[in-house]
């Protein structure tokens, strides 16, 4: 690969003065040294997901192509042969998770938005590897996506800004808004009850009788210290919840925050400076601004205005050292002054003109202090792209502004890191610029084999993919194709190429950033801004001290591996191992353990639901004394809470006419897919789907209402799952309200709670009260840690289940067996004093004496996911005069599309019900790593072939 991009990364030394600087050289090599060592041995993996779509409803699937490439030279990843897939919301609970097999670094699969399991709101999408794990979450794909509709909604809520008077102490609040059905019929007469309630709490109640305007005013006031962000409207309608929405999505905007950023990390006293502006709201969007700047007299420095999404610059003259400040104004009438970032005296800059007309040139300035040069011989500048040197200059100057001119040519496309280095090494400015060439690599051409195409027509697509010489090239692509009537292209949105040379490069989330990419005139600029504003370096030489502390591995393939030690720990060398599978997928395979008692099983065929025992023997043959230590499997990672998606404003308030319709469609879409799936009447009422299953029970469980008789129920495919595991984590984990607290609540001591309730635990139908004496305690803290001991003791895999007894319906037998007469009478279930029940099934099934089986080990790892074909329908003659309507938003989906040598492909697929036109969204990378991303459109002529 780097002989095939010699042409682009080569190094350049240009020595701008007559005579060579020997330590600058040295300082060189050593920098291009620690460039290729950190290439060799941290390489960079990128990672891209492309989507049918960006937003969805409930009940849609989403549809995702996954793309692996090296960080440096885009072809398919040699790293990675495992990727890892989560949807979470924005609590940051994972509602969805895979595990697929990477095939030439890409895979294909997809979420299914179950209405029944999920709630509308903002979730995140992310993507990763174990080895990208290492290096933090700029390294992990993600993309926020909205997530509308629920079919139990009825009413939507047009709602105008609210007016707030806090004058007089208090919050004087008058909200208005008008309610509609959203299935467009007209709005009835009816009574509304209106209450404002924080956390359960009614701080505001009032009811309304609404006419069929559906306009409903109101006027109340709440406290002052009244966190109005915390508080909820709720809408009734004969006691039944009809809408519920945060007060605060009326409210209008008053948090902003304005950032000033030199433009090479600091600005310098008495010499022409840029900085780089980012106005945001309290969502992290760009806003526009227009302000000035102040010194401490008050006197007018500059003025300044944003410009795409919130990002611009401002120029300031040459300037003392001075207390400087922003005053900025907002387009809803808001001011705020922020400071400025103190200017130093002593240094140097490093400067870009964006707007240069010159195309085939970079033009940077050199600006330093009197003092720097006079205490400063020659630097270096260097200039990287994604981990390549591809230009070096020894730089001495003799007066304060030096520029130069570097040819573009240089450099592939991309983002180019340049710095100004001193002779040691250290970096003294830094500046980032993005080199764009005038042709992409290759390029595609879709045609369709007919001019015009009806409803319910067969489409037949031909690709034609070449290189910059017009020869064919065979590539991995994949194509999304989308009913423009029922959702909307954001023509800017994230692509493979603006993903691969710009949003893995920069720091934090890009808004819109095809964008940055179109042909506008003022796109130069515009990016140029966001490299000022959200520029970092990815390719950071610190990583070569951080590899020694990495907790994750590459991860090729599918492993189990571990140390077997013996009793006293130590690790026990060519001890053998046998593994067996306990799924559908029968296998036996040994090993022995190497001289750090470490073994690997390996080369796994590819499963979806399987587990696995391992068994471990001394060099003797026995199993005495001896365990087996498993690495763990892939947990997911812990998002930190400023890592989640933000809160999501409610679909149903001020939803637009192009969603409102997209969500009566889909409620019909559905219907009529139960129809052709399952042979359902077309005009049943669509309710939550109940699916009856056979009652889960536990074998050999004592419970005293019966096996599965329990308000919870741990199963042994739970158990078997968490493996080796504590029992103690798999409760806190898996019971909600599993906790430790003080019981009695007061002067208790520290005791393990469900909710409110003190735990009692069963083994086997053996209470563990029964081995406990009290007399012999030294601390208040003696009893919990006595009953840890036991659920520390028993790993998950130890255990065929767990029961939990909470409500009086299950609870009271335990009570009756269980509890002496003065304790019966001590407990109340009103109150909550009765205790609640863990009735524990161990395998042993002998109580809380169980010893675990010596070298013996269960695990089952998260199963691996397999690609699911996209449903679309076929018509033929006998089924075009269907009566049920074809309402599809995504009309195809072809996520693994192979060019030929020639570079051709062909897709079909059929039209739907609705007549417009389709945008056909095609992406992917050749064999050389050439990225490719087009769009076009497909009109659909309104003459059904219904008859």
């Amino acid at each position: 690969m780097y002989t095939y991009y010699r042409k682009y990364l080569c190094l350049f030394i240009l020595l701008i003065t007559a005579y060579q600087v020997h330590a600058q050289k040295n300082t060189l090599y050593k920098i291009q040294n620690q460039l290729d060592t950190l290439l060799n041995i941290v390489p960079l993996e990128k990672l891209y997901l492309q989507l049918d779509k960006s937003d969805y409803l409930l009940g849609d699937t989403i549809w995702y192509k996954a793309y692996v490439m090296d960080g440096t030279f885009s072809t398919p990843s040699q790293l990675s042969g495992i990727l890892y897939i989560e949807l979470s919301d924005n609590q940051g609970n994972i509602v969805k998770r895979a595990r697929q097999m990477l095939f030439a670094g890409s895979i294909y699969g997809d979420f299914y938005l179950d209405p029944t399991t999920l709630a509308p709101g903002q979730f995140t999408l992310r993507a990763y590897t174990r080895w990208l794990q290492n290096f933090g979450k700029e390294y992990i794909f993600e993309q926020h996506i909205t997530i509308s509709g629920d079919f139990r909604q009825e009413w939507t809520v047009d709602l105008a800004p609210h007016t707030i008077d806090d004058s007089s102490g208090r919050h004087a609040i008058h909200m208005q808004m008008k309610l509609r059905n959203i299935n467009t019929k007209p709005f009835q007469t009816k009574p509304v009850v209106v209450k404002i309630q924080e956390k359960g709490k009614n701080l505001f109640r009032e009811k309304i009788v609404v006419d069929t305007s559906g306009i409903l005013s109101l006027h109340f006031n709440l406290p002052k210290k009244q966190n109005l962000y915390r508080a909820e409207v709720m809408l009734f309608e004969e006691d039944i919840l009809k809408a519920q929405f945060a007060l605060s999505e009326g409210m209008p905007e008053k948090q902003y925050d304005v950032q000033f950023l030199p433009e090479s990390g600091h600005w310098l006293a008495n010499a022409s400076n840029t900085l780089g502006i980012k106005a945001i709201d309290s969502q992290g969007k760009g806003v526009a601004a227009r302000g000035i700047i102040l010194n401490s007299a008050n006197e007018r420095i500059a003025t300044f205005s944003t410009k795409h999404k919130g990002m611009g610059r401002v120029y300031l003259p040459p300037l003392p050292v001075d207390h400087y400040r922003a005053r900025v104004d907002f387009a809803d009438g808001h001011q705020h002054v922020y400071e400025l970032p103190p200017p130093i005296v002593n240094g140097v800059i490093l400067q870009h003109g964006a707007t240069s007309s010159n195309r085939d040139s970079i033009h940077l300035k050199m600006v330093s202090s009197e003092e720097f040069l006079s205490q400063n011989g020659s630097q270096l500048l260097i200039g990287q792209v994604r981990g390549i040197m591809c230009y070096a200059a020894v730089v001495k100057t003799i007066n304060t502004t030096f520029q130069s001119s570097i040819p573009r040519a240089y450099f592939p496309e991309g983002i180019i890191h340049f710095s100004l280095t001193a002779s040691d090494g250290s970096i003294l400015a830094e500046r980032m610029v993005y080199n764009s060439k005038p042709k992409r690599p290759i390029t595609a051409i879709i045609q369709t084999h007919r001019p015009t195409y009806n409803l319910r027509d067969s489409v037949a697509l031909s690709v034609s993919v070449k290189d910059s010489s017009g020869k064919g090239v065979v590539g991995n692509f994949s194509m999304a194709i989308t009913d423009n009537s029922q959702y909307k292209i954001n023509k800017w949105n994230q692509n493979i190429w603006s993903s691969y040379y710009l949003g893995t490069e920069l720091r934090g989330a890009i808004e819109d950033p095809g964008y940055y990419f179109s042909k506008k005139e003022e796109v130069a600029e515009a990016l140029d801004n966001l490299l000022l504003t959200q520029g970092w370096v990815r390719y950071d030489q610190t990583l070569l001290e951080k590899k020694a502390s990495f907790a994750y591995a590459p991860e090729p393939s599918f492993k189990i591996s571990g140390t077997v030690r013996n009793a006293f720990g130590k690790a026990i060398e060519k001890s053998h191992l046998v593994l067996l599978s306990t799924g559908k997928v029968n296998l036996v395979v040994d090993t022995l353990t190497d001289e750090n008692g470490r073994f690997v099983f390996e080369d796994f065929p590819p499963f979806d639901t399987v587990g696995f025992v391992i068994q471990a023997r001394n060099k003797r043959g026995k199993s005495f004394n001896i365990g087996i230590d498993l690495d763990t499997d892939a947990a997911p990672p812990k998002w930190s809470p400023s890592e989640v998606a933000e809160p999501s404003h409610s679909w149903f308030v001020n939803l637009d006419t192009n969603l409102q319709q997209r969500i009566i469609d889909q409620r019909a879409y559905q219907r009529n897919l139960r129809t052709l799936l399952h042979q359902a009447d077309p005009n049943t009422i669509m309710l939550e789907e109940v699916t009856i299953t056979e009652k889960k029970i536990i074998k050999g469980s004592k419970n005293l209402n019966g096996p599965g008789e329990a308000d919870q129920l741990l199963g042994e495919e739970d158990m078997v799952t968490a493996g080796s595991k504590s029992l103690l984590s798999v409760l806190e984990e898996k019971i909600k309200g599993f906790r430790v607290g003080f019981y009695p609540r007061r002067n208790g001591r520290p005791e393990f709670m469900v909710n409110d309730k003190k735990a009692r635990l069963i083994f086997d139908g053996i209470d563990l009260e029964f081995f406990y004496d009290p007399e012999t305690a030294v601390s208040q803290n003696d009893h919990l840690l006595f009953m840890k001991s036991y659920l520390e003791h028993y790993a998950g895999e130890d255990v065929l289940g767990v029961e939990i007894m909470y409500n009086p319906k299950y609870n009271s037998a335990y009570n009756t067996r269980f509890l002496s007469a003065q304790e019966l009478m001590n407990i109340s279930p009103v109150i909550g004093t009765d205790p609640v029940y863990i009735e524990i099934t161990t395998r042993g099934g002998s109580g809380p004496f169980m010893r675990k089986t010596p070298g013996v080990v269960h695990f089952r790892p998260m199963p691996f996911s397999w690609p699911k074909e996209f449903y679309r329908p076929r018509y033929t003659t006998d089924n075009k005069q269907l009566a049920i309507e074809d309402l599809r938003s995504t009309i195809h989906w072809q996520p693994m599309m192979i060019t030929d040598e020639d570079g051709k492909a062909t897709i079909s697929f059929y039209t739907s019900d609705r007549p417009g036109t389709y945008t056909i969204r095609m992406e992917g990378v050749d064999n050389d790593g050439n990225l490719i991303t087009t769009q076009q459109e497909l009109t659909i002529d309104d003459k059904t072939a219904k008859k």
